[in-house]
């Protein structure tokens, strides 16, 4: 997709369709009075990245290619950030109240570890054993790294090195998985 077929938002609503319906069936599955879908979305730098290197013509991949790979990244992330509110004891998220507010702490958390799931089934249902094998590596690298920033980090005074390590090692690795 370049500007010509509809240019970023075009694609970015693709995606965001594609989150959307996956969401949605989550929902419905569990018969969930809240609206998990609004709390997806943001401003999906990872699926602009995907888009800028698709008009470059460095994707090697076709549309709806592209389109699942970002929907599978923008759930694990939005998976990601349920859980970090909750970690944080953030009160909003994107101008909303966090999903723990409305469905309670571990609510959010198990939330998070079904959407993740869903993102991991997506990927796995679109793509190879080795594209699979990419995106569970990609998310555990930030799943330590947050786990690390918990565990081993919080309430300490750490250098600038080390923050800037974990801080990169919490948002690239879904950037990098999808730029491979």
């Amino acid at each position: 997709m370049n500007a010509k077929s509809g240019g970023v938002d075009a694609f970015l609503s693709r995606v965001s369709e594609r989150v959307g319906q996956r969401l949605h069936g989550i929902a419905a599955e569990l018969a969930l009075g809240i609206d998990i879908v609004s709390l997806s979305g943001g401003k999906m730098l990872r699926s602009r990245l995907v888009f800028r290197l698709g008009e470059a013509g460095a994707s090697g991949r076709s549309l709806d290619e592209q389109v699942t790979l970002c929907a599978a990244a923008e759930m694990a992330h939005t998976a990601s950030l349920f859980h970090d509110d909750v970690i944080d004891n953030a009160a909003l998220r994107r101008s909303r109240p966090a999903l723990w507010t409305v469905a309670g702490a571990s609510g959010a958390v198990l939330l998070g570890d079904v959407v993740l799931c869903e993102a991991l089934s997506i990927v796995t249902n679109a793509f190879s054993a080795e594209m699979v094998r990419r995106f569970v590596s990609k998310m555990r690298e930030m799943c330590l790294a947050e786990t690390l920033q918990e565990l081993s980090l919080r309430g300490k005074r750490v250098d600038d090195a080390t923050c800037l390590r974990v801080a990169r090692t919490k948002t690239g690795p879904l950037f990098a998985f999808l730029a491979r």
